[in-house]
This record gives C-alpha cells, sequence and structure tokens, in this order.
C-alpha cells in the first residue's frame, strides 16, 4: 500500500483518462469478449493494427522462413534467434485462433551494440513493444543478472526455487528460460495495444498481456510453466524499496518511460503473478 514510504492508498487505478493509439484499419462499432464486431454485424477475423515500423530493421540480418519478419543483430547465436522465432510464430497462430485477429508485427532479437538506437528501453535486457517490432534480447545481460542480486537481498527463501527451476550444471541460475518466453507477452502488446482488446488503463494492458502469455504457456508449452511462474513469484515478494511507486496509479502516470527499471520489473511480476491466479481459478 501506498505510492510513496508511509503511503496507505490501496493498489488500485486512478480514474486516468482512457488512452491508446489511434488508426483503425475497419469500423469497429463494439467488442464482446475480445472480438472485434464490425460494421456489417459480423465476427471476423479483423486486421486494427497499424503498419510495423521498418526503420529498425536497417542494419540487421533477416531471417526468413517464419511467417513474419524476423532481425537480429549480427553474431548472434542463431540457435536463440531461431527458439524464440519458432515460439512467437506459435504463439501468434495461437491467439489469432483464440482472438480471431491478425496482427502486423516483426521480431527482433538484439545485441548490445543494436540495443540503444532501437530500443525505447535504456537498459538493455528489457524487452518492448515499439510501432509493431518485439525487442528482446539475444544474449544474458547484466540486467538479468542485476535480478538475483536483488531477490538474493530481498526474498533469499525464493533462492532455493530459482536454483531447482534455472540451475545450471555449474551450479549457477540462468534465468534465460523465463525471458526466452517473454516475446510472447510482447506478441501480445498486438493484439491489446493496436487490436482488438484495447484496455483503458496501462496496468490492464500489461496484465491482459501477462494473461495471454500465461495461456499460451499453458495450452501450448505446459512444461515450460514453472520456468514462466517461478521466477515472477521471486521479484513479486520483495518489499519495494523505499523510492520505489507502488500503487497501480503510479504505474498508469510513469510506465516504464520514467520509472527504474527494477521498479517497472516489480509491477510486472506482480502482475504475472495476478495473471497465473486469474488463469487458474478461471481458466
Amino acid at each position: 500500500h501506498g505510492s510513496r514510504p508511509g503511503g496507505r492508498e490501496p493498489w488500485l487505478p486512478s480514474m486516468a483518462k482512457p488512452y491508446g493509439p489511434e488508426g483503425r484499419r475497419v469500423r469497429v462499432l463494439r467488442r464482446s469478449r475480445g472480438l472485434a464486431i464490425l460494421g456489417d454485424g459480423g465476427v471476423a477475423m479483423a486486421e486494427l493494427s497499424g503498419e510495423v515500423n521498418t526503420g529498425p530493421h536497417a542494419g540487421l540480418e533477416s531471417h526468413p522462413g517464419w511467417g513474419y519478419p524476423v532481425f537480429a543483430s549480427r553474431g548472434l547465436d542463431a540457435g536463440t534467434v531461431s527458439r524464440l522465432a519458432a515460439r512467437t510464430a506459435a504463439a501468434s497462430r495461437y491467439l489469432s485462433a483464440l482472438l480471431r485477429y491478425e496482427p502486423r508485427f516483426a521480431l527482433l532479437v538484439l545485441g548490445p551494440q543494436d540495443w540503444a538506437s532501437r530500443s525505447p528501453n535504456l537498459v538493455y535486457g528489457m524487452p518492448g513493444y515499439e510501432q509493431g517490432n518485439l525487442l528482446v534480447a539475444g544474449t544474458s545481460n547484466r540486467f538479468w543478472e542485476e535480478s538475483l542480486e536483488l531477490i538474493t537481498a530481498g526474498a533469499p527463501d525464493h533462492l532455493p526455487g530459482l536454483s531447482a527451476v534455472y540451475g545450471t550444471a555449474e551450479g549457477g541460475i540462468d534465468l534465460s528460460p523465463f525471458f526466452d518466453l517473454l516475446p510472447v507477452h510482447e506478441l501480445a502488446h498486438a493484439f491489446v495495444n493496436d487490436g482488438p482488446l484495447r484496455l483503458p488503463r496501462r496496468w490492464l494492458d500489461e496484465f491482459e498481456c501477462n494473461l495471454a502469455m500465461h495461456g499460451y504457456v499453458a495450452a501450448e508449452e505446459p512444461g515450460q510453466l514453472p520456468a514462466l511462474i517461478t521466477f515472477p513469484a521471486a521479484i513479486a515478494a520483495i518489499q519495494p524499496l523505499g523510492t520505489w511507486y507502488r500503487v497501480l496509479a503510479d504505474f498508469d502516470t510513469y510506465h516504464a518511460e520514467n520509472m527504474d527499471p527494477w521498479n517497472y520489473g516489480w509491477y510486472q511480476c506482480r502482475l504475472s503473478v495476478a495473471a497465473a491466479r486469474v488463469h487458474d481459478s478461471a481458466g
């Protein structure tokens, strides 16, 4: 509770004005259960999203054959790119069939040298969705490593669980299996930000994307559920630092652009834990 140390505000959204990008391609009269109800009265596979910004693709290697554009920094492990591309393709098929909507998007798997010029998130390793582009890191990085330091300091009782799920043969912890699932979350933004699931709050956007990711993993890759839920539970258990924002109204106001990266990550992990609970209770 509280947006600042000592505050007692509940973790509820403010009555901020709805937001969201414009530029729909069909006339949408209303929505029912996430489907676009079109002007002719039908419920159809809609195309509401805008064009993908191709500017960030310049200078990257193209990886064709996935049914959608995939680009990667030169020198990245080809197996990593293929793994992320295959998962994103599978998630696109799953969500498109579920929501009767096919978004336009591209996957950009980036190395550190190509991150700052393409991602609005200055911290390498924090994935994002920007103008139709799914931006994800192609290598392990300091941002992922710092999460272990936060957990060690703030939720050490979760370390054995992390070791059980993400442990390496050398005795370390590799969080790549969790972060490799996040392209599905970013893909879900193509449905939420530019498609038929637009919502009036940013925290609802992120919750919906986490719910979509959890639904995909549970249905299509159930063996990855431990990798999906263990890390967020550990971060969510950390007591917020004194300088962190803590309520949903602040998340709407500051979001990723004006918030400490790990404060933002803490919000995301709490929303991920909530999405898992909703999915498991309601299906």
